[in-house]
């Protein structure tokens, strides 16, 4: 009889050494992701000034052809 409590609880110790130590992975994963997480942030936020310096240039394109156009249209037409 008590060697089969014995037997329960050593049992029951394995089980929860398995669980704790697969808490410390989850742990460790749940670490790595935090820090994916805020290198994604870093990139998105240089995308963003990437688009931005992208549509003032798209907008100096286009402000020159304006002129370009109008210089053209005074001198030429």
């Amino acid at each position: 009889m008590v060697e089969s409590v014995v037997e329960k609880i050593e049992g029951d110790v394995g089980s929860l050494a398995k669980g704790l130590h697969e808490l410390e992975a989850i742990k460790e994963r749940a670490q790595r992701c935090e820090k994916e997480i805020v290198y994604l942030k870093d990139v998105v936020s240089l995308c963003e000034k990437e688009v931005q310096e992208l549509r003032s240039f798209k907008n100096m394109v286009v402000c020159g052809g304006l002129v370009m156009a109008i210089v053209y249209y005074v001198f030429f037409a």
